[in-house]
């Protein structure tokens, strides 16, 4: 059976090999690909629906949606960083957990504008920049720039698939049309 640490270990792996075989833009089509994809599961999700929680431990659809849009903003600023060479801290990458009443609408519109703001930074940074400096992430570890890049893919699939499961969750309301 593996553990958690090993299987840390082999993610951390996964991230730093995959980020050092692809450079940023084919790493930018695979993170917008996944990333229109978590746009879809938003769409169509009532108001009643993005604040409702299967228990009082787990997030709503909001709540998983504002944590994930405050992290990409924050990896992208660790990728950039790194990819210039510059030090960086990563300890704010994962933002806590946190009420929200902003609108489904409204994180569309906002998780737009994240994914041309991720294309416009990766269009200004070297293609294959070093793979080092790294910054830590708190469960994988050391990461260089193009690793955090394949995070970001990673972290939206998460959560894509966390929303997905709030959403099939047996008590989640129903869309009122009204």
């Amino acid at each position: 059976m593996t553990t958690q640490n090993e299987e840390f270990a082999r993610i951390q792996s996964y991230l730093n090999a995959q980020g050092a075989k692809y450079s940023h833009p084919e790493i930018w089509e695979r993170m917008i690909q996944t990333r229109l994809e978590f746009i879809a599961t938003l769409k169509g999700v009532s108001a009643e629906q993005s604040k409702w929680k299967p228990s009082e431990n787990e997030w709503s659809i909001g709540e998983i949606a504002l944590h994930l849009l405050k992290s990409s903003r924050n990896i992208r600023t660790t990728v950039v960083r790194l990819s210039k060479e510059l030090e960086t801290h990563s300890e704010n990458v994962e933002p806590p957990r946190e009420l929200t009443n902003l609108t489904v609408d409204e994180f569309i519109k906002l998780f737009r504008e994240d994914s041309i703001e991720w294309s416009s930074a990766i269009h200004s940074l070297p293609t294959v920049p070093p793979l080092e400096p790294t910054s830590d992430h708190s469960m994988f570890g050391e990461l260089h720039a193009r690793a955090w890049h394949m995070f970001q893919r990673l972290h939206d699939t998460d959560h894509m698939n966390q929303i997905k499961s709030v959403k099939e969750s047996p008590d989640f309301p129903a869309k009122n049309d009204n």
